[in-house]
């Protein structure tokens, strides 16, 4: 497991240098506009609880590893909550403004969630292609866990700060979060370190390593560009003329 570690320490520092974690950092954004990039998150997000209830868990506990991988993904599952509660201590309902059908476009067909809807299934695919083999599915596991906790390293502190001037706690992108992201999956210390790895084995344990980094480093990318768009160059998110009926814009609601 000592190759898998370094490969995936490798990975770790180079997601931790993404344009995003400097543009985010920078000061050409307010504090208070920091977090204002949680729209691009949701479809993942809130897509988190059911990938590790329905795709990632194991359907039995026959083994040591399985029970570790599962107790993670009871605690992961939980998540999507922190989110959606951070989403209203923000006031993005207010900010955002948008209608019902706005957020089903946003999240279902919009440009910019595309990618996020992809990496969903991307992620399911990862839990087919281990084959249920819970060596390489903590493989890609612990390296999804690696991507949030350098996530939640860099946006805790900023978090922390915005919190404080709101006078709430943000308990999603909080330090309160970042100490349940350790980097590894949910105590997993010491069950698989000691594991060798074959070397064709180990190619396959380095490849789901390699797909998952690959999703969060996409991720990053879609953070960076939102966040330049939306709150650097102040674009407005524009649904007008987007739903269509037989080839003709919707008429406007009748007046009540």
């Amino acid at each position: 497991m000592k190759k898998f570690y370094h490969f995936r320490d490798y990975q770790r520092a180079k997601l931790e240098s993404h344009a995003f974690y400097k543009l985010i950092d920078s000061d050409i954004i307010p504090l208070k506009n920091k977090l204002m990039f949680a729209p691009v998150m949701a479809h993942f997000v809130m897509n988190f609880r059911d990938m590790n209830k329905w795709v990632i868990r194991f359907a039995t506990t026959d083994s040591k590893f399985k029970s570790v991988i599962n107790a993670g993904t009871t605690e992961d599952e939980t998540h999507s909550r922190l989110f959606l509660e951070d989403w209203r201590k923000l006031y993005l309902d207010d900010k955002l403004n948008w209608k019902a059908s706005d957020i089903i476009y946003w999240l279902f067909i919009s440009p910019e969630m595309e990618c996020f809807r992809k990496y969903g299934v991307e992620f399911m695919r990862l839990c087919v292609d281990d084959n249920n083999d819970p060596i390489l599915r903590y493989s890609h596991s612990e390296s999804g866990e690696t991507c949030g906790n350098v996530f939640f390293s860099k946006i805790s502190p900023i978090a922390d700060e915005v919190a404080h001037e709101l006078g709430v706690q943000l308990r999603y992108f909080g330090s309160f979060h970042l100490g349940l992201e350790n980097g590894h999956v949910w105590k997993s210390e010491g069950v698989f370190e000691n594991e060798v790895l074959l070397p064709e084995y180990y190619d396959k344990v380095r490849n789901l390593s390699q797909r998952m980094f690959d999703i969060f480093t996409g991720i990053h990318d879609a953070f960076y560009h939102y966040t330049l768009k939306y709150i650097v160059k102040h674009e407005v998110h524009n649904f007008s003329n987007l739903v269509k009926t037989e080839g003709k814009i919707l008429p406007p609601p009748p007046l009540k």
